[in-house]
């Protein structure tokens, strides 16, 4: 069996306390949507309220709209040459300097101190990276992915896994 000191159980209760806060459901306070009591009804009032909303017009207002669309998208993806670069050096440098340092490396274990104090040609790669992503408007799912580390500020709390 574990014993925890008071101290421990004390911080333990707080850390509760304010998740129970944040993420513990409270009873619904609406009874009725629309008139509708159970859940069942409700979610049907839901999707009958977003499928009108959502539905199209008419068949040939949709397919105008529909071509209005595809014409400005190209006209805005043709917006800029081939030639014209759409993101220049200087602005990849000021970025780079703009970087904080001694934070936390992410999922990959990269550093902003790893591209400051990197060779000045990084500044041209990540230029090439960043002109080819907004080009071809993809983005890896990688750059997506973060990493979460809890950081333990009050002295007490570094005690609670020694005790276990």
């Amino acid at each position: 069996m574990i014993c925890f000191s008071r101290k421990t159980k004390i911080i333990f209760g707080k850390i509760w306390k304010s998740w129970s806060s944040k993420f513990k459901r409270g009873k619904s306070r609406c009874p009725n949507v629309s008139w509708f009591t159970n859940d069942f009804d409700i979610a049907n009032a839901f999707v009958n309220n977003f499928a009108s909303v959502c539905s199209h017009n008419s068949p040939s207002q949709h397919l105008n709209l529909q071509q209005e669309f595809y014409d400005s998208f190209s006209r805005y993806l043709d917006s800029s040459p081939d030639s014209e670069c759409l993101i220049d050096g200087s602005m990849v440098e000021t970025a780079i300097h703009k970087l904080k340092t001694g934070k936390a490396p992410g999922v990959d274990g990269i550093t902003a101190e790893h591209v400051l104090n990197s060779n000045p040609l990084i500044s041209l790669h990540l230029l090439a990276l960043f002109n080819a992503i907004i080009k071809h408007s993809y983005v890896t799912a990688e750059f997506g992915f973060g990493l979460t580390i809890l950081l333990l500020m009050d002295p007490a709390w570094i005690n609670i896994g020694q005790s276990l």
